[in-house]
């Protein structure tokens, strides 16, 4: 299991499942997806779902139900029963999810909430979901300025050795060089090995 992480949301997270996935069946792997918790949950009239978990498994033409892709979804009618007491086992629905997902496969790439807190109204934030499961973190980080140095060294103090590393995505053309030469023996020279800098 490979937990794709983020601390913002808009980063490319989406994008980099679907890359590992569709590597990983081309080199025979069998894949497995899961988004344990959703907020940015999707209503039609016959059901609720996460699109992104929808693509995911129309793409790769995964077996799995919608509902153990994405177990959780935090909709405003579960955090109003949270609200009033009224709590429900959203680990367990998450653990048996993730152990029938996991089944048969021999890689299953999850893909994180928004940001690094989203999930704490159901106990289940990156953090959280990550512990839980053992898995080891891929954090990817829209880079803008020295300032995103923060985030992921601090979610590198959080997670030690279960961070592989970090993918530094949109990174300003302008910006290029001086990731290449700076950013990315800074980070490497702290622990934190840098997976690539993708150009915006």
């Amino acid at each position: 299991t490979l937990y794709v992480a983020s601390t913002e949301t808009f980063v490319g997270k989406s994008a980099t499942c679907a890359g590992l996935l569709q590597r990983a069946q081309r080199d025979g792997f069998r894949v497995g997806y899961m988004k344990p918790v959703s907020v940015s949950v999707t209503r039609t009239e016959t059901s609720v779902h996460d699109e992104d978990a929808v693509f995911i498994r129309e793409h790769f033409a995964l077996p799995d139900p919608l509902e153990r892709l994405a177990p959780v979804l935090v909709t405003q009618g579960v955090v109003e029963q949270i609200l009033r007491g009224q709590s429900s086992d959203f680990a367990r629905r998450l653990r048996e999810a993730h152990l029938a997902v996991s089944r048969d496969r021999d890689l299953v790439v999850v893909e994180g909430a928004n940001t690094w807190a989203e999930g704490s109204v159901v106990d289940l934030s990156a953090d959280q979901v990550s512990d839980m499961l053992q898995a080891p973190v891929l954090l990817v980080t829209h880079y803008r300025s020295l300032l995103s140095l923060d985030a992921i060294l601090a979610v590198q103090r959080y997670l030690g050795d279960r961070l592989l590393g970090v993918l530094l995505n949109e990174v300003e053309t302008p910006k290029l060089d001086f990731v290449k030469t700076r950013v990315v023996p800074f980070l490497e020279q702290r622990g934190v090995p840098v997976f690539g800098a993708i150009p915006q």
